[in-house]
């Protein structure tokens, strides 16, 4: 599954070398057994985030965007939703260039994409997501996850 406007799915190739190399790290089966941490993709110029945390409402997290990388995100264990728009006309909270990260308020958005175990959606620099929601409100849920910073 991708989620991305059609403007950047002529911009970017999702099957370029450097997302086939990502995939395959994803569906390595060693992948489950990994603690959280950092670990670069051996053969690419990206790196992965595991992760593990319970979801939260969706009204507790703000939309954000990166302006260098593509996020992958790929849940191992669990289920949350992912809530994502177009960047254009959001409302800038903070930005910290440090970590290529920008905060928005929130826009009035209502849906979301579910992702559950072995699913992932690919987020491009020009759209926005709020990850780790919980799948349905006031059920809150543990998440095993990666997060793969994919450079544009």
């Amino acid at each position: 599954m991708f989620a991305a406007g059609i403007d950047a799915a002529e911009r970017y190739d999702y099957c370029d070398d450097e997302f086939k190399t990502v995939y395959a790290w994803l569906r390595d089966p060693a992948l489950a057994s990994l603690e959280p941490g950092t670990y670069p993709i051996e053969g690419s110029h990206s790196v992965a985030y595991v992760q593990e945390y319970d979801t939260r409402e969706a009204d507790e997290g703000r939309f954000e965007t990166h302006d260098h990388f593509f996020d992958v995100h790929y849940v191992i264990e669990g289920r949350e939703r992912v809530y994502l728009c177009k960047r254009n006309g959001l409302a800038l909270h903070e930005r910290d260039d440090d970590i290529d990260l920008s905060l928005y308020d929130d826009p009035a958005i209502d849906g979301g994409l579910l992702l559950e175990a072995g699913s992932f959606v690919v987020v491009a620099p020009e759209d926005a997501h709020k990850p780790r929601c919980s799948a349905r409100p006031g059920n809150r849920e543990h998440v095993r996850k990666v997060v793969v910073k994919v450079p544009v």
